[in-house]
């Protein structure tokens, strides 16, 4: 078995496992898919731009690729941090 088919296996099975429709996950919301969201999102478009920075012997245009990279890991950490934060449901108005 290669490498990208245990790569390929293993993506199906978190994106399987992250549906809140399981009975073991109903509670935690969209959390898991939101982070297994991001990150594919991540991968999917930051990832070239990582792979063609790194194979330019250029310094400042690998640091170029690892910062486009680590921004956007470390910006939808971020967001998913502040929604976590967030209450789940606004309180109920009296009157």
């Amino acid at each position: 078995m290669s490498l990208t088919t245990l790569l390929l296996i293993i993506l199906i099975v978190l994106l399987v496992a992250a549906v809140p429709t399981w009975p073991y996950n109903t509670g935690w919301g969209y959390g898991p898919s939101g982070i297994l969201g991001i990150v594919l999102l991540v991968v999917v478009i930051y990832g070239p731009v990582l792979v063609g920075g790194l194979a330019d012997p250029s310094a400042a245009v690998q640091v170029e690729g690892l910062n486009y990279f680590a921004d956007t890991l470390l910006f939808g950490g971020t967001i998913l941090a502040l929604a976590r934060a967030m209450p789940a449901s606004a309180p109920a108005r009296s009157g």
